[in-house]
């Protein structure tokens, strides 16, 4: 569970660039990066990627950047959700003990708040992934990052590492090398995930880092591209549709790349960000049956291991469902009834279906109210008898998402006025 406000403002301590007293020496990243406890065939990849970062970062931490750094005094304390936790946005619903709706493969990610973590019981418990933090800013590595990624893999789960931003204190570039350098490389192992940047409520000042949101677009895209030139991945992007609205300006930007985190702590993950039609993960609790927070991938097992070998970047497209109740009328001529048309999500996250009907005969009519609606939403036909023919008819209501099309049907017969 994350460290609530209160606890921040006792245990913060020390200057920008220091931690807190009570953290520990990082361990060396050659060793935090092995894939497994034993020596990886791809542990050449991993090496080249750290030096190449390295590298790398000798120059980029040298960068100018639009931020002014704020002191620094709890990074130990700063994770994956977080600011979520601790402010009283509309997203949050306490006691923050939200259950998926759709079935999604479990997992968690973790961070130092969370210590030495018992992997063998996490896994026994059901959780197929993990992501861990490695870094925060370019001044913090996660001291349990070794147990915590290793153990991860060595219990079977798919898991991989992500980096807590922090746009204020050096640029984009600079803190990708330095998450490359520390924790998040990426190896071709079918356990590892691409790096994810958390990019989240500021908890050191402004929501927004003090940047503009064009600015805050050029911190993430340098980040991102600098990530993809080390590691040859693009990272995933955790966030809150709310924090991406106000400080991006909801921009769709990265969609096309990089796979979604998004978080929500309800019980859907709600509106996306723009130009993401689905999302990968989806964190949607800060408590619950594995240590740390709560999460769910989109998607079959298959196909986390395809995003972690980078195939598709995120699970099945969004799918939803159509159909009519009750599904069949009769009417008298000149009369009307209704049906009431239902969606329902399927498959992914919710989205907006336009609903149009077809198959009218002639002298009779229909009308849908509303005739959009969000997946989980229902709208009532009017069908109208008018003047139509004594018969039976078959009327066809169709709704259009954003990623599929359905339709269902209405069949109603026409008969002669009473006498």
């Amino acid at each position: 569970m994350g460290a609530t406000v209160a606890l921040t403002m006792v245990l913060g301590i020390g200057t920008a660039g220091a931690v807190g007293a009570s953290e520990q020496p990082s361990a060396d990243p050659s060793q935090i990066l092995r894939p497994g406890l034993g020596v990886s065939p791809n542990q050449t990849a991993v090496n080249a990627q750290i030096q190449t970062a390295r590298a790398r970062l000798a120059v980029t931490s040298r960068q100018s950047h639009a931020g002014t750094p704020e002191p620094i005094t709890h990074p130990q304390l700063d994770h994956a959700g977080s600011g979520l936790s601790a402010l009283p946005h509309t997203q949050v619903t306490a006691p923050n003990l939200a259950t998926p709706s759709t079935s999604s493969l479990p997992g968690l990610d973790v961070s130092s708040y969370q210590g030495n973590v018992n992997w063998a019981q996490v896994a026994a418990d059901g959780a197929q992934f993990a992501y861990v933090k490695a870094t925060e800013g370019t001044y913090y590595t996660n001291p349990y990052f070794a147990q915590q990624y290793n153990g991860s893999y060595s219990a079977g789960l798919v898991r991989g590492a992500y980096h807590f931003a922090n746009p204020s204190y050096s640029s984009g570039a600079a803190q990708a090398d330095y998450f490359a350098a520390n924790g998040g490389a990426w190896s071709a192992d079918n356990q590892t995930l691409p790096g994810a940047l958390d990019i989240e409520y500021d908890p050191y000042g402004s929501e927004c880092y003090g940047l503009t949101q064009s600015q805050t677009v050029s911190w993430i895209a340098a980040f991102l591209n600098e990530y993809h030139a080390v590691t040859g991945r693009w990272a995933a992007i955790y966030s809150t549709t709310d924090w991406w609205t106000t400080c991006t300006g909801n921009t769709s930007n990265f969609a096309a790349n990089d796979p979604l985190w998004i978080a929500n702590y309800n019980s859907t993950p709600g509106q996306l960000p723009a130009g993401w039609s689905t999302y990968a993960f989806w964190q949607y609790a800060d408590q619950g049956t594995f240590p740390g927070d709560q999460d769910t991938f989109n998607g079959s097992h298959d196909q986390l291991v395809s995003l972690a070998n980078n195939g598709p970047n995120s699970g099945p497209t969004n799918d939803f469902s159509i159909s009519a109740n009750p599904s069949s009328l009769s009417l008298v001529a000149g009369t009307s009834a209704t049906s009431t048309i239902s969606t329902a999500v399927t498959a992914g996250a919710a989205q907006t279906v336009n609903l149009s009907v077809s198959g009218l005969p002639s002298g009779a009519s229909a009308s849908l109210n509303p005739t959009s609606v969000t997946t989980g939403g229902s709208s009532t036909l009017t069908i109208n008898a008018g003047t139509a023919h004594q018969g039976g008819y078959t009327l066809t209501v169709t709704g259009t998402g954003t990623s599929a099309t359905h339709s269902t049907t209405v069949s109603f017969t026409v008969r002669r006025h009473h006498k």
